[in-house]
């Protein structure tokens, strides 16, 4: 029997995957609503794309960020 109230309700969109680039100067998380870069000394969101097809799984930063 599960007793406990539920402590967070949000319904996403959630995160699939988090990698970093090669010098992770960079890290990138993917949604299921597209993916996000973000810059690792900052946590600046550099680039934020929607994605159509949402069963995307993974994301993978690049050294071109």
């Amino acid at each position: 029997m599960n007793t406990r109230p539920i402590l967070d309700s949000d319904t996403g969109p959630f995160v699939l995957s988090a990698s970093f680039n090669a010098d992770c100067s960079h890290f990138s998380v993917a949604l299921e609503t597209g993916f996000r870069v973000f810059s690792s000394t900052t946590c600046e969101e550099k680039i934020a794309r929607g994605i159509e097809d949402a069963r995307t799984k993974t994301a993978l930063a690049t050294a071109a960020c």
